[in-house]
């Protein structure tokens, strides 16, 4: 049994200790990084759900470590995303008539290992493969009664973007990353480089 942590979640106190062993996992990351060669961004990003009819909405916080190569860079990344708009479906009984809703929540931690390459015109591309720390939410409501089912699991994590340098040191991105087998967040990040 995991104890809880305080982290103000989309229904209350939720968060397990695993939440707060993926933050300090985090901090210890951007610790050890120097401000050189190292970029932070955020964005914000359509969460999608298989067997949800609507889509959600997610919030990112990205930090990168970035290696040069003599071909594009090596990129050793983290993100944390947290759902703010929940995807939903409609509930039906054997009768086929509506009888409620669920909505979907999810908080993550991510690792991941990224190459990218600058395309001409100022364009670059990203792909990048990793684990994902995933907490998530079900709160299905059937005539006036609501249960939430929690869960929490490591999924492998990948990825792809194609972006746009604007300076030096600003860059954006379109993104997509599948968080969990029948999870993908798909977006825009601004990324800035120290």
């Amino acid at each position: 049994m995991t104890k809880s942590v305080i982290f103000m979640g989309p229904r209350g106190i939720i968060v397990k200790k695993q939440y707060f062993l993926c933050v300090f996992a985090l901090v210890a990351f951007g610790a050890v990084c120097s401000a050189q060669n190292w970029s932070v961004g955020a964005g914000v990003m359509y969460q999608a759900v298989d067997d949800f009819d609507d889509g959600g909405a997610t919030l990112a916080a990205h930090g990168s470590r970035i290696f040069g190569l003599p071909v594009g860079k090596l990129l050793l990344e983290a993100e944390l995303t947290q759902t703010v708009v929940w995807p939903e479906r409609e509930l039906f009984n054997t009768s086929n008539v509506s009888v409620g809703f669920a909505e979907y929540s999810a908080l993550t931690g991510g690792v991941y290992a990224a190459y990218s390459l600058k395309l001409p015109l100022g364009l670059l591309a990203k792909a990048r493969v990793g684990a994902t720390y995933v907490y998530s939410e079900i709160e299905s409501c059937t005539v006036g009664n609501c249960q939430t089912e929690d869960d929490s699991s490591v999924n492998l994590s990948y990825g792809a973007a194609l972006g746009y340098q604007i300076t030096r040191r600003l860059s954006v991105l379109a993104d997509w990353t599948q968080i969990e087998p029948d999870v993908f967040n798909v977006g825009a990040l601004v990324r800035v480089h120290l």
